[in-house]
């Protein structure tokens, strides 16, 4: 029998606990936008890495997704490499790499490297740009689905016109799903993500660049007819 997306209305999979919709944890409450627009479900999706156990590899086959971007560094794609159902387009989109002996940054250092590094944001414009040019349903995912995913998920949010409250919820959103399932494998609290530093971030973009819309415009230089595909499949 044919299977649907609608028996996992919340995309909770047990295997994967920070995988979720770019519109929104829950199906039926969609994060709305700043003109009381709603964002489209089911388009494109987050997660960290990718291990589904059998029962979550079927639902991913379910939802339809058609291309995965994987933008962790190279040394986590080979310790962890992805587990895929075939059929689906594994493409490599690392947002970031570190020269050879350097330590990973925190996240602060991170997400500041995101928005002043020129080679960073030409790696990020890379993948928004291929990811406007998909039309079938998408995931893009990092180590646990936390910092460089959520940069990601935040700049789609803010060509969708999403409150930065909502943009900021949403990256939080990470600490729960990544707690709760270290919590259940009685492991150590997974580390907390600060909202602060999200914040820091994007208002680094805005001094650097005028506005959020101009990075993207002009920090990332990503194209008038990228954005606007973004766009319109992002909101419904």
């Amino acid at each position: 029998m044919d299977q649907s997306p609608s028996p996992w209305p919340d995309l909770r999979l047990p295997s994967l606990p920070n995988f979720r919709d770019v519109a929104g944890p829950q199906r039926e409450s969609p994060y709305l936008n700043v003109h009381g627009e709603s964002l489209r479900p089911r388009v494109f999706f987050r997660s960290g890495w990718l291990n589904p156990d059998d029962a979550d590899f079927q639902r991913l086959r379910a939802l339809g997704i058609q291309t995965v971007y994987d933008v962790r560094v190279p040394n986590a794609r080979q310790q962890q490499p992805d587990r895929i159902p075939d059929g689906i387009d594994y493409v490599l989109s690392p947002l970031w790499e570190p020269p050879a002996g350097t330590e990973l940054p925190s996240e602060e250092q991170m997400l500041r490297l995101l928005v002043t590094a020129p080679e960073a944001r030409q790696r990020t414009a890379h993948l928004l740009e291929q990811m406007s040019r998909t039309q079938s349903a998408q995931l893009f995912h990092c180590g646990r689905g936390d910092v460089l995913t959520g940069w990601i998920a935040a700049l789609l949010h803010s060509m969708a016109e999403v409150p930065l409250a909502t943009i900021v919820q949403d990256y939080l959103l990470s600490n729960e799903r990544l707690s709760a399932h270290a919590t259940g494998l009685r492991q150590a609290v997974a580390p907390t993500l600060h909202g602060s530093h999200l914040q820091a971030a994007l208002q680094e973009a805005e001094v650097r660049f005028g506005s959020m819309r101009h990075f993207i415009s002009e920090g990332l230089h990503l194209s008038a007819a990228a954005q606007e595909r973004l766009r319109e499949r992002l909101l419904t």
